[in-house]
């Protein structure tokens, strides 16, 4: 009788070390290359008509609510701010599915809640010619997103304890960096405002943008 030899089972399959969502990396990626721009093509003077001024605002320039997002005054800056779309956008971005609607359902949430936050920052700081950059406030968004994501299908509730108790430690950590940073160029107001956004946003905007359902789930 001849020997049958037995076929070796296959390698294991390795999960790469990095698995984050192709577009929250990119989102991430892409703060950076924009202010790679700024520095290069920026002109100060042209470039102050895209920063969020609340009065400016006020009178009729609601782009700046939007162009605001895409500037930032410093590398620190902006650093911070990529880091915080890579890790909070991340479980975001697997909720809101794979392909390009989910990419899209992403970005426009991300640009929505910073819009959000400016106009949060702008109602706050009414008749100010103070200028404020920077996608802190939509990263926020990301943040409140998060927070009320649960495995599978599912929301936490606005009034469940973990919601309640993070959203707290946010507000508490934004309050205390807000006023103790010696010049207040953290603006925490938008930070805040951001951070309710995508708190009360996440589940309408899932149901305008359901997920698919990959084959491996359980139904």
């Amino acid at each position: 009788m001849p020997w049958i030899q037995a076929e070796p089972p296959p390698p294991p399959r390795r999960e790469p070390m990095l698995n984050a969502p192709w577009v929250s990396t990119g989102l991430a990626l892409a703060l950076g290359g924009l202010f790679l721009l700024q520095l290069q093509y920026g002109d100060p003077a042209r470039l102050d008509g895209w920063t969020l001024i609340p009065a400016a605002v006020l009178a009729g320039d609601w782009w700046r609510l939007i162009s605001s997002i895409l500037l930032h005054a410093d590398w620190g800056h902006v650093v911070m701010n990529a880091l915080g779309v890579f890790i909070f956008g991340a479980p975001v971005a697997r909720r809101m599915g794979r392909g390009a609607g989910g990419g899209v359902g992403l970005i426009l949430f991300f640009l929505i809640c910073g819009v959000l936050a400016g106009v949060g920052y702008t109602l706050v700081h009414a008749g100010s010619d103070d200028r404020l950059v920077g996608a802190s406030g939509a990263v926020f968004g990301l943040v409140g997103a998060s927070i009320r994501l649960e495995g599978g299908d599912s929301l936490r509730r606005l009034t469940d304890r973990r919601v309640l108790g993070m959203s707290l430690a946010w507000t508490i950590a934004n309050l205390i960096a807000g006023f103790l940073t010696p010049d207040r160029s953290i603006a925490w107001e938008a930070h805040l405002f951001g951070l309710a956004a995508g708190l009360l946003l996440i589940g309408p905007w899932l149901r305008l943008t359901p997920r698919p359902r990959l084959p491996d789930e359980a139904i």
